[in-house]
């Protein structure tokens, strides 16, 4: 009788630590802003500039739910799934490629860092968002010119936009092979190989490399698709306290057009909540257009998920034309 009521109980008890072994969590973001824009130029602004003048509901950054899966293996191994889906929910849409955001399967081990394949972010495009005081979301960001790109959203290549290779105007690359490295001496690194699958079509590669040490923080990264196709961002910032200081560079060409992007910004706690500030000159087809973007913005947290906020942005480009926009919004993620 005993030994009937130890064999279910242990069972139950192994299952009950295998189980506390392996987590899975879903996560996810939904931000919206009612946004205006206006200005006399006819051109497309960055950064949500895009509209000429009109009062939209827009997602104020990437909607996104997904899976994240984590594998005890023993030994300090573990296995990985990250599932990444676009949500619009202005609309209740979603993007085409339903796992736009990131679909990899990996493993890791805290001594020797973590490999994941599939469709990834660029290791170029981490530096970037470390650079940008609004991380690639809203109105304020630094947005694709940080990069040089001109489609942040993820999308095929939008129509025309010159040529390139398939990944170049997503951020993310599919068939991709990843290293992140531990955290040594307040150094890491990243690598990425890209396998292109087609035909005359060659494969793509990427690093970064970045390190920190207390306030300080620096970082320079580099993406190849071709000998037309490349961008190098870098940058640093200082933590003082009282403000947050960043300055970052990044140079590349874009369909053999030579281009390069200057930025300057901060942050800086303020009644409870965060300033946000940032210009940048954006200068492409080979030194003869140099355009220019301002932003300013104020984020406020009502608990450790939701956060209200407003952002001003003006961009000015060379012909003497221009284009602003204001936003409020309100971001939620769990």
């Amino acid at each position: 009788m005993q030994l009937r009521t130890f064999v279910p109980v242990a069972l139950s008890f192994a299952c009950t630590c295998a189980a506390a072994q392996s987590s899975v969590v879903i996560f996810g973001r939904v931000d919206l802003a009612m946004r205006k824009t206006w200005g006399d130029s006819t051109q497309s602004g960055p950064g949500g500039l895009s509209a000429k003048n009109a009062t939209q509901m827009v997602p104020g950054s990437r909607n996104r739910w997904g899976i994240r899966v984590d594998d005890d293996l023993g030994n300090g191994w573990r296995s990985h799934v990250f599932l990444d889906a676009t949500l619009i929910p202005t609309d209740g849409s979603t993007a085409p490629t339903f796992y736009d955001g990131r679909s990899t399967l990996g493993f890791s081990h805290q001594s020797y860092g973590r490999v994941d394949f599939g469709r990834m972010d660029q290791p170029a495009l981490y530096t970037s968002l470390d650079f940008d005081p609004w991380q690639g979301d809203t109105l304020g960001q630094a947005g694709a010119w940080s990069y040089l790109r001109v489609n942040p959203t993820g999308a095929p290549n939008p129509a025309g936009l010159p040529a390139a290779p398939a990944d170049f105007y997503s951020f993310k690359s599919n068939n991709s092979i990843n290293y992140a490295s531990p955290v040594m001496a307040g150094f890491q690194f990243r690598l990425q190989y890209a396998i292109s699958g087609t035909d005359g079509t060659k494969d793509s590669r990427g690093f970064n490399l970045t390190y920190r040490n207390g306030p300080f923080y620096t970082g320079i990264a580099h993406q190849r698709w071709n000998e037309n196709h490349y961008s190098t961002p870098m940058g640093a910032m200082y933590d003082f306290g009282l403000i947050k200081l960043i300055a970052a560079y990044a140079t590349g060409k874009r369909n053999g057009n030579s281009e390069n992007n200057r930025l300057i910004g901060f942050t800086a706690p303020l009644a409870g909540g965060e300033l946000r500030g940032m210009v940048e000159r954006y200068t492409l087809a080979q030194g003869t257009q140099h355009d220019r973007k301002w932003s300013v913005g104020y984020f406020y947290p009502l608990s450790k998920r939701t956060t209200l906020y407003s952002n001003y942005a003006n961009a000015r480009f060379d012909n003497g034309t221009g284009r602003s926009g204001f936003e409020a919004g309100m971001k939620h993620t769990f």
